[in-house]
């Protein structure tokens, strides 16, 4: 598929700062401040990793920006949200569609949105698996909150296949190469997706309300609160960084972290160290009864 080369090519066409963050972990800040307007759009803010291998922010409008270097892009048409995908492609979403983004060399604007298909869900959101699959999250006209995965490369649109139904809202999901996971409320839900016959199990408690999921690529998860980015793995949970509204995103071995002022951080990762352990065990079924912002004690 071509798209994404082109999109690539664009995004390309178009210096990190060191900064010391827990033992045993790199943090990058980006020196590029963003414009107002995606100042004010904050709560909408999305972050992720583009074609040409750089971060990119959304406005949750019609505007792309690049920290890095203050480059700008704009859509056709106002998005809710946009999202990269394994082969380095661009999906997005209206209130009412998803589709892609395709760049244009001449006219008014530097993208177009193509549908692909109607959102199947109420107040729906969308991520991407390791291998390329989109998850959808939101609401049922029955009233439960449901994530559906789908295969766009081997599926028609109805294919939607459903992995979990909450009663409270999903605020987040993610999935790797072997688990889809979703958040409601301060739990993580961890689905197995090729066992058809096995269910949904709560596979982690976190002592704040969970906002965003990322896959670390290792079999653990990167985890945002209000508050705090934490990761959950083999060895435990352990807090990342304080930062208040965080937004998260994965790629090559790389967290990025948006920040309530629009700078993004970035962290190595896996890390050499192993500091910020929080606790001793491996991320289980039970109840993670404390945690601390990295620098606590």
């Amino acid at each position: 598929m071509k798209t994404p080369i082109l999109l690539s090519l664009l995004l390309s066409s178009l210096c990190a700062a060191r900064a010391a963050g827990p033992a045993g972990f790199v943090f990058r800040e980006s020196a590029s401040a963003a414009p107002e307007p995606l100042r004010q759009a904050l709560p909408e803010a999305d972050i992720f990793p583009g074609p040409d291998g750089d971060i990119w922010l959304h406005d949750g409008a019609a505007m792309l920006f690049k920290p890095r270097t203050g480059a700008r892009l704009t859509t056709d048409r106002n998005l809710r949200q946009t999202l990269a995908t394994p082969d380095g492609g661009v999906i997005a979403a209206t209130d009412r569609q998803w589709g892609f983004l395709i760049p244009i060399r001449n006219g008014r604007f530097h993208l177009v949105f193509q549908p692909a298909s109607e959102l199947p869900l109420l107040d729906c959101r969308m991520a991407v698996s390791a291998t390329g699959e989109i998850l959808f999250f939101g609401k049922r006209n029955a009233g439960d909150h449901t994530l559906l995965i789908f295969d766009p490369a081997g599926a028609a649109p109805a294919d939607y296949v459903p992995l979990l139904r909450c009663r409270e809202p999903i605020a987040a999901a993610t999935a790797d190469k072997m688990h889809a996971y979703a958040a409601c409320g301060d739990t993580v839900h961890r689905i197995a997706l090729f066992d058809g016959k096995a269910e949904p199990e709560s596979w982690l408690r976190v002592p704040e309300k969970i906002t965003g999921l990322v896959a670390d690529g290792r079999g653990g998860l990167f985890i945002a609160t209000e508050r705090q980015v934490l990761h959950a793995g083999a060895e435990g949970v352990r807090s990342l960084i304080a930062a208040n509204r965080p937004r998260l995103t994965h790629a090559e071995g790389t967290l990025h972290i948006l920040k309530e002022d629009l700078s993004v951080i970035s962290l190595e990762w896996p890390p050499e160290g192993q500091a910020c352990l929080l606790k001793e065990a491996a991320a289980t079924k039970a109840a993670i009864p404390e945690t601390k912002p990295a620098g606590q004690n």
